[in-house]
């Protein structure tokens, strides 16, 4: 796998303790940054590590010891698991959003010629990162705590659908090209799976007969409320027309859409991996306890 000549592509390198490492900058847009929270995650033993922070900005660098992979080119699907799974568990863990900086944007280009004249305007970018109205608040420890407790539960994640949708939301969050937003597929993206999800890992079905009561009794069950329970009426049916079918006119998804789907999907999967990893960590407990290495 190439390494991307981009001049935003990570920083990779081989440091003193004989380890690949890959190194890539996120931006947060809905929290404010701070060492003290991030702390857990400085220290230079940490395969995910924290090396730099600023009041929206996280640089990270993902390591692993060079004698697992004959070149560094094996290393590089590693890495992008291991960043990629962390970008995920960092917007589950703050019920927020996170991304790459400069990684949701489109770059085709254009180029003008004015009337009569010989000068020509190359590389013309009609494509911007898109801004989410979020309400800024303070990052904490405990939510960076649980970032790590999901990353690596998402790690031993079988099902790599789950991380490959997630990450098409937040890409499709920061897209657009001039007059073309991409809010509709985002919503898409994060409802299909809060609906994979429930259904499979929830309910333990391949097929729901009545899918809008299954998912409100989930919903309830997590403990979400009546009002949220209530809003997911109107989700489920901006999906069934304006997601699934497609013969009612079309209208725009709008950001508050797929913040909700999002917060809902990030929720939901915030319990469940929490959950996983205290029984994981319970039995270690046990083990050990026991005298079983």
């Amino acid at each position: 796998m190439p390494v991307s000549s981009a001049l935003d592509a990570p920083l990779i390198y081989f440091n003193k303790h004989d380890m690949f490492s890959l190194s890539c900058i996120l931006e947060s847009h809905s929290h404010d940054l701070n060492e003290d929270a991030f702390r857990l995650l400085m220290n230079e033993a940490s395969q995910a590590q924290v090396t730099d922070i600023s009041k929206r900005q996280i640089e990270i660098t993902f390591k692993s010891p060079k004698d697992l992979y004959n070149n560094i080119d094996e290393f590089y699907p590693k890495a992008h698991l291991m960043a990629s799974n962390f970008v995920v568990s960092i917007n589950i863990a703050s019920l927020g959003h996170f991304t790459w900086l400069n990684g949701n944007q489109l770059f085709p280009t254009y180029h003008a010629l004015k009337p009569n004249e010989n000068e020509i305007r190359n590389n013309i970018i009609f494509s911007s990162t898109r801004r989410y109205s979020l309400e800024s608040r303070e990052i904490s420890e405990k939510e960076i705590r649980n970032t790590s407790i999901i990353y690596g539960a998402l790690l031993l994640e079988k099902d790599q659908y789950i991380r490959q949708e997630y990450v098409k939301g937040i890409i499709h969050m920061g897209l657009s090209f001039y007059d073309v937003s991409f809010d509709k597929e985002a919503f898409a993206n994060f409802y299909r799976l809060f609906e994979h999800f429930v259904t499979k890992r929830i309910l333990n079905k391949s097929k729901l007969k009545n899918e809008l009561k299954g998912f409100k009794k989930v919903i309830t069950e997590l403990g979400l409320g009546e009002e949220i329970t209530d809003e997911f009426t109107n989700i489920y049916k901006l999906r069934s027309e304006q997601i699934m079918h497609a013969q009612r006119d079309q209208v725009e998804i709008d950001q508050d859409d797929v913040i909700k789907i999002k917060g809902l999907l990030d929720f939901t999967l915030h319990k469940y991996y929490i959950k996983i990893a205290d029984t994981w960590l319970a039995k270690r407990r046990s083990a050990s306890n026991n005298g079983i290495e």
